[in-house]
């Protein structure tokens, strides 16, 4: 897993200086935080991300290394760009470690008239097939409504849900609520 992440964090390195953000967000018990940027020589993105927090009395912190293909959904009245693609994560608590292979996606709509106002949507999933450790499932999914301050910078508000499924002990809601954050583009 670490020469995994270490191949990941040189591809990163490797790419462009343009289209790259960073993504904070928070909530009552859970700070969470993303890098993102282009990857070379496909129509896509890499992202970094972590999360830390407490859920039920216990403090966790989860990491994570995606890779999406991106581009036009084709809507003919508004801006629509979805990505396909996977999420490599582990998630470290008091009680349970793991981690896995996570398949999904995100949505990002803008109306041309009103293109300061967005919502993004994405959600990832995984079967006890492709997740290790404690961890028999996992699944996160989130929507977001946001407003550009300035052409490279928005603050949003959204709704997230983390829960995995462990071993010998059922579905665990590792976060759950709404959250405010910032995202800045370079």
């Amino acid at each position: 897993m670490k020469r995994l992440l270490a191949m990941l964090g040189l591809g990163l390195a490797a790419t462009g200086a343009h289209a790259e953000h960073v993504d904070v967000n928070l909530s009552n018990d859970v700070l969470r935080g993303v890098y993102a940027a282009p990857f070379p020589r496909m129509n896509g993105i890499f992202e970094l991300g972590g999360m830390l927090g407490e859920s039920h009395g216990e403090k966790f912190q989860m990491a994570h290394a995606a890779m999406l293909v991106t581009g036009d959904a084709g809507a003919r009245d508004a801006n629509v760009n979805a990505g396909l693609g996977g999420r490599v994560f582990v998630l470290n608590a008091e009680d349970v470690d793991g981690g896995g292979l996570a398949l999904g996606g995100m949505i990002e709509a803008r109306l041309p008239a009103f293109n300061r106002l967005g919502v993004l949507a994405y959600g990832y999933g995984a079967p006890s097939a492709s997740t290790f450790g404690d961890f028999e499932g996992y699944y996160e999914y989130a929507a977001s409504l946001d407003y550009q301050v300035l052409k490279g910078a928005s603050v949003y508000g959204g709704f997230r849900q983390v829960k995995v499924d462990v071993e010998n002990f059922g579905n665990v809601t590792v976060d759950t609520g709404w959250h405010l954050g910032m995202r800045l583009n370079f």
